[in-house]
Order: C-alpha cells, then structure tokens, then sequence
C-alpha cells in the first residue's frame, strides 16, 4: 500500500545517507561545522562544482589537490585550504542550502561554509624553535637579504636551510622561495589572507605569496656566519 511504500523509501533514503557518510569517514574525512567568509576567503580555492556539488565530489576534489579542509558553500561551490576558521564559527542552521549534486545533503549558505577534514596526512617533522610571525610584505630590496636554492620548497626545509646558517628568522614567499635574516618587517604586516600559495615541495602547508614572506623564528640567537 502507500504507507508502506513511503516506510520503504525512506528507510532506502536513509541507508543511502548512512552508507555515503560511512564512505566519508572510512577515508578519514570528518565534518567540522559551519563557518562564515568573505571575499578575502578563509579557504582560499574556490571551483564552481555546479550540478556535481556535495560533500563527497568536494572533498575528493580538495584532497587530490593537496588541501586538508574543504567546504560547501552557496549550494554549488567547493572550497579548499589548509586552515579554516579564520573568520568564526556559526551555527549549523546557517549551512542549510541544498546542495546541487545531492538533495539530501547542505552545501552552507550565502558565504557561510560547511566545511570537512579531507583526510589528507601530513608527516610531522621536527622543528624546534620554530614559531610563525605573520605574513609580510617584500620588495625587490628584500627584507629578509640572504636567499635558498629554490626548489620544491617547503617549511620544514627553509627552517633548516636558515638555522644551519645560523639566521635568527626565515620567511617562504611565492610557493618556491626561501629567505633569511636576522631582521624582519621593514615592509610592514599585512593579512595571512595573502600568504596562501601552496608550497611547492608540500601542498598540505602555504609558503607565502607574491611578494609576500609567511615569516618564522628559527629558534637561534646567534648572528649568522
């Protein structure tokens, strides 16, 4: 009858739902909440997904790009990045378009992200003494004088580069370059929003931007030789 055929749709509709979120969290994804952007973005890839947008197209597309996070956002966008949050958190109730690609599920809202972990591993490397600054401007002077061979950069091998050359701080700018100093700011701050290329020896972590240096201390004190 009617009734039982609406008890079976559901009860299909549900295992689906079920089935597809185990799927989900089997690959190490986990749903983190809703959060607000802006213009500036808080995750900083965004792709227009379309008819194909939900949770799992967005997630496969951020995890095979090198992000950790991904988001949902307007019904139909995917955004990716290796932070989230940077511009708070919202309740759930603010992520309630639905998505385009799969009816039963949300895709945030009017710059209001649901944002997941994709999974993605990063390997943990030792770094002692190292502490991020900010983000800060360069110029062709530079701010930071002594430079790295460039290549397949990332921080870990920047931050080992300077120390063994005994600078007190280093900076990663435009995805490939490495920079250190004993001195740092003579350009002024400015937003972390601008230090997010992806590095080119690890996309997981961001390495600057155009002339933008994402600036740590090394840990040392002493002058460099």
């Amino acid at each position: 009858n009617a009734v039982q055929r609406r008890q079976d749709h559901l009860l299909r509709w549900s295992l689906e739902k079920l089935n597809f979120h185990n799927w989900s969290f089997d690959q190490g994804s986990a749903y983190l909440g809703c959060f607000i952007d802006n213009a500036a973005r808080d995750l900083p890839k965004v792709v227009n997904a379309g008819v194909k947008a939900n949770s799992h197209y967005c997630i496969k597309l951020c995890k095979r790009a090198g992000y950790k996070y991904a988001g949902l956002q307007y019904a139909s966008y995917c955004t990716c990045g290796n932070s989230y949050g940077s511009l708070g958190r919202v309740s759930n109730k603010q992520c309630k378009m639905t998505c385009k690609g799969d009816r039963r599920e949300k895709c945030g809202g009017r710059w209001r992200n649901s944002i997941y972990s994709t999974g993605l591993k990063t390997r943990k490397v030792s770094t002692p003494g190292l502490k991020y600054l900010g983000c800060f401007a360069d110029k062709a002077t530079r701010d930071l004088r002594r430079e790295a061979p460039r290549g397949h950069m990332s921080v870990p091998k920047c931050y080992r580069f300077c120390r063994k050359h005994k600078y007190k701080f280093f900076g990663v700018q435009y995805g490939n370059h490495c920079f250190c100093g004993n001195h740092y700011g003579r350009f002024g701050i400015r937003p972390n929003t601008e230090c997010r290329m992806q590095c080119s020896g690890d996309k997981t972590t961001y390495c600057g931007g155009v002339w933008r240096n994402k600036i740590f201390t090394t840990g040392l004190l002493a002058k460099a030789k």
